[in-house]
C-alpha cells in the first residue's frame, strides 16, 4: 500500500466496508490518517471517527477538521521543502493506540511545527526587506503566528512574493546566457581560474538550468537556488580584457569632456599630443605620439566606453542608480590609514582591483599584482541584479569587441591596437 499513491487510496478506501478501512487505518501512523482527510472524503472521514482509537483522539468532527486544517499547511510547507510529513516529527510518526496524546496537543505540535518551518524558510531581515519591496502589502504587517489564518496569510505571501523575484533572477540569467553566446571567448564563469577558457556551451547551459530551475514550483521557498547572485554577476570578463581595455584608454583616452564624471586615481588625461602611461605601480611616463596614432571614437564608442568606465570602481547594488561605495568609505580618503578590518568593509560591492579606477588604497597594484576583477560577498545577495549590472557588462564586452576591431588605431609604431587584441585576448 506504501507504494501507491494517494488518490489511488483514497479511491479504494471509498469502497470498501467500514471495518476493512479500519483495520488499515490500524497500519497507518498519525500523519498518514491525517492525510487522508486532506481530499474531503466524507467517508473516509467517518471511519476515522469511527476508528477505536482515533475516536478518542478526535471527540467531535470539529476536532479532526481543525486537525486537518493545520495538517494541509503543515504537509504543503514539507512538500514546498521536500521533507516527508512522515518522518519529521516523533509524533507524527506515532500511532494514537500507543501514544497517549489529545487534540490539542496535536494541533499545538502542528501550530509549533508550521511557525518553525516558516521562521526558517524566512529570510533574514535584510532578504526579508528585498522581498517587501516586491509586496503590495509589506510583510512585516502580516508576521502574526497567533492563529492558522495568519500563518497560511504569511505562507501565502512569502511565496508569492519570492516566485515573483525569482521570475526576475530567472529572466536575467537568460539575459547573461544570451551575452555569453553572443561574446564567446569573453567571459568566464565567476569561479574558473583565468588561464583556461570556460567551456562555452557548459557555461551557457549551466545558466539556462539554473533560470528554469528557479520557475520549478518547489524552488518558490527555500534552497541554495535562490541565490545565483549571491557574489554578484555569475558571469564576468576575463582579467586580461580588463588589462587590455585599459592599456587602449591609455594609449587612446577618451576626450576631456566626455570624462566629467570619472574618478580617476592617479590617472592623468594626456594634454599636448603625448599619451600618458600611469601604470599600475603609480609611475607614469611620456611617451610623443604622432598625429596619426590619436583615434577618434563614435558617439557610440563613448557611451558605452564611458558606461564601462564608470562601473569599474563599484558594482550597482539593486537600488542604485550608480556605483554607489559602502557608506564608510566616504570618510576616507588617500590620506587616511586604513585597518585591516575598514579594508574588509571597502571591498563590499567593490568590482576591480589595481586599476586607476578601483577604490582607494585598492587603486595601486602590490608587488605584482594586475589589474583584476573581484567577488566579494553581496549587502543583498538574497535580491535580484540592478539591471544596471547587466547593462554595464554589455557595455563593457561592447567595447572589448569595438576596440578588437581598431585596426586603424596603433598599439605602437609596428602593430595596431586591433592586431595586439586579437594576440593577448586569447579570442
Amino acid at each position: 500500500m506504501a507504494s501507491l499513491k494517494l488518490p489511488s487510496v483514497i479511491r479504494h478506501l471509498a469502497t470498501l466496508p467500514r471495518e476493512l478501512v479500519h483495520k488499515v487505518i490500524d497500519g497507518l501512523c498519525l500523519s498518514q490518517v491525517l492525510s487522508l482527510t486532506l481530499h474531503n472524503v466524507p467517508y473516509v472521514d467517518e471511519c476515522i471517527l469511527g476508528h477505536i482509537n482515533y475516536k478518542r483522539l478526535f471527540q467531535e468532527p470539529s476536532q479532526l477538521q481543525k486537525a486537518s486544517n493545520h495538517f494541509r499547511l503543515y504537509h504543503t510547507i514539507l512538500y514546498t521543502l521536500c521533507i516527508s510529513p512522515h518522518r519529521h516529527t516523533t509524533m507524527m510518526a506515532a500511532h494514537p493506540a500507543w501514544s497517549k496524546i489529545t487534540c490539542g496537543e496535536l494541533i499545538a505540535h502542528l501550530h509549533i511545527q508550521i511557525v518553525y518551518l516558516i521562521d526558517k524558510v524566512t529570510p533574514e531581515r535584510a532578504d526579508l526587506a528585498v522581498l517587501s519591496a516586491s509586496s503590495p502589502t509589506p510583510l512585516h504587517r502580516v508576521w502574526d503566528s497567533s492563529d492558522l489564518q495568519h500563518l497560511q496569510l504569511r505562507w501565502t505571501l512569502l511565496g508569492e512574493v519570492t516566485k515573483a523575484l525569482n521570475v526576475k533572477k530567472s529572466e536575467q540569467l537568460q539575459k547573461l546566457r544570451a551575452l555569453v553566446l553572443e561574446y564567446p571567448g569573453h567571459l568566464r564563469a565567476d569561479l574558473n581560474i583565468q588561464e583556461y577558457k570556460s567551456n562555452l556551451n557548459h557555461m551557457a547551459n549551466s545558466l539556462e538550468w539554473r533560470a528554469k530551475d528557479l520557475l520549478r514550483p518547489r524552488r518558490e521557498i527555500g534552497g541554495k537556488s535562490m541565490y545565483p547572485f549571491k557574489k554578484g554577476l555569475p558571469v564576468l570578463p576575463y582579467d586580461r580584457h580588463l588589462r587590455l581595455f585599459l592599456k587602449v584608454l591609455e594609449r587612446h583616452p577618451l576626450p576631456d569632456e566626455d570624462m566629467p564624471d570619472v574618478i580617476q586615481s592617479g590617472w592623468q588625461i594626456p594634454v599636448d599630443k603625448k599619451v600618458s602611461l600611469v601604470r599600475r605601480y603609480g609611475k607614469s611616463k611620456e611617451i610623443p605620439v604622432s598625429e596619426e596614432l590619436n583615434h577618434q571614437y563614435t558617439p557610440e564608442a563613448i557611451g558605452n566606453i564611458r558606461r564601462a568606465i564608470l562601473g569599474l570602481t563599484y558594482s550597482y547594488t539593486p537600488t542604485s542608480t550608480s556605483p554607489v561605495p559602502p557608506r564608510s568609505t566616504c570618510l576616507i580618503s588617500s590620506s587616511t590609514e586604513i585597518t585591516a578590518k575598514e579594508k574588509d568593509i571597502l571591498l563590499i560591492n567593490m568590482r576591480t582591483k589595481q586599476t586607476p579606477y578601483s577604490a582607494y588604497p585598492y587603486n595601486k597594484s602590490n608587488g605584482l599584482s594586475q589589474p583584476c576583477f573581484v567577488l566579494p560577498d553581496r549587502v543583498e545577495p538574497y535580491a535580484a541584479l540592478s539591471e544596471l549590472e547587466i547593462q554595464w557588462l554589455e557595455s563593457f564586452l561592447w567595447s572589448c569587441r569595438y576596440m578588437a576591431n581598431m585596426h586603424d588605431a596603433r598599439w605602437n609604431e609596428t602593430i595596431s591596437v586591433g592586431e595586439m587584441w586579437c594576440k593577448k585576448s586569447g579570442v
